[in-house]
This record gives structure tokens, C-alpha cells and sequence, in this order.
């Protein structure tokens, strides 16, 4: 009699577990036909403008999507130049081909910019005591190809003081200038912010 309860306990557990997978699916089934393919989140609350005003190298962030935040002002990724990057950015994956830096080497489109990490090394690296990853990737093919770069500097720099940036300060100086970048702005897309190719016409970018 036990064996037959224990059997009868097991069933109707085996049940409640099936109808949650199904009520599951069902809800996901229901939240793809509402929004579709396309998959949109935020990690926290979408920043106001003064906070998206200080997405700027000045202040080292860390973001998701939006514009490069280039660490060091040249010796950007190439958008057309078949060598690696010299100076102040590495390409981390290996080179091949004749693909430009920032050009999918299975189809040849632009890369999209993803992200970007700063993650300095502080004290333990005095030479990438600045130190930013940025992530690119080929929204074109699949499986996606995708590309990562480092960007250092040490503590003395040329670009950056040794003070803690002051948000209140570099906030005023973009207000007052429209966020303008005399250092990075010609060297850049004015749409997507990826360097311009070697011509000086405007890198092309994915919609």
C-alpha cells in the first residue's frame, strides 16, 4: 500500500512539473509574439541626458551599445588598412587576410560596436594603469564574428591628469562645447563613432 502511494505521490508531482514547462512555453511563446524577434533590455534604468553626456573617455566608462568611448585618441582600429593597429590598440584575435581591423572577416561587412570594459590594472601594471577592452562584433554572419581590442596607458599620460575625473566639471566643459571632442572628432564617424577609413570618408555602419 505504501509502493502504491509513494507511485500515486510521484505521478502527480511528474504532472505539476509538465503543466509548469507548459505554462512556461506558453508564456514564452506569448512575450515573442508581443515583441517580435528582437530582444531589448536594460541592464538599470536608461540614463538621463546629463548621465549619457558622461559616457565620454574622460570619464573611463564602462557601457553597453552607443558609441566607442576611445581610450586613446590614435591609432584607432583601421576601417580599410589591411595591418594590425600600432601604438595605443592591440587586436587581441588573430589577424588574417587582408581584412581592415574593424572589417568581418567572413564577409567582409563592418564590424558593430557591443561593449566596453575599463579595467585598470592600477598599481599591478604601471603601464595599463588605464586599460579599456572593447568588444566588436558581425551582426551579419553566424555563428557572429567578434573581435576584441585593448586600449593602455600608464598613469603619466598625455591625455588624462592624475586626478580622479570630476563628473560636475567634465559635465559643464560638454554642455559648454556640445559635447564636442577636438582630439577624437576627426578621426571619427560622426554617426556611429568607428574611425573613419583612410580616405576620410565616414566608416560605414550596419542599420
Amino acid at each position: 500500500a505504501g509502493v502504491g502511494r509513494g507511485r500515486q505521490a510521484a505521478a502527480v508531482v511528474a504532472k505539476m512539473a509538465e503543466a509548469e514547462v507548459v505554462a512556461k512555453v506558453t508564456e514564452a511563446e506569448e512575450e515573442e509574439e508581443e515583441y517580435g524577434d528582437d530582444l531589448v533590455a536594460y541592464f538599470e534604468d536608461p540614463p538621463t541626458e546629463a548621465e549619457a553626456r558622461l559616457l565620454t573617455r574622460w570619464m573611463f566608462p564602462s557601457k553597453v551599445g552607443g558609441r566607442p568611448a576611445w581610450l586613446v585618441p590614435r591609432s584607432l582600429p583601421s576601417a580599410v588598412a589591411a595591418s594590425a593597429s600600432a601604438g595605443g590598440v592591440t587586436a587581441l584575435a588573430p589577424s588574417g587576410g587582408d581584412c581592415p581591423d574593424l572589417g568581418c572577416r567572413t564577409c567582409g561587412r563592418p564590424l558593430r560596436f557591443l561593449l566596453q570594459i575599463y579595467a585598470s590594472q592600477g598599481s599591478l601594471n604601471p603601464d595599463a594603469f588605464h586599460r579599456t577592452l572593447m568588444l566588436f562584433v558581425c551582426t551579419s554572419c553566424q555563428p557572429n564574428e567578434v573581435r576584441i581590442f585593448r586600449s593602455q596607458l600608464n598613469w603619466e599620460n598625455e591625455f588624462y591628469g592624475g586626478e580622479r575625473p570630476d563628473p560636475t566639471m567634465i559635465g559643464a566643459r560638454l554642455r559648454k562645447t556640445n559635447n564636442a571632442d577636438p582630439e577624437l572628432d576627426p578621426l571619427l564617424c560622426s554617426s556611429c563613432g568607428l574611425p573613419r577609413d583612410a580616405r576620410g570618408g565616414e566608416a560605414e555602419a550596419e542599420a
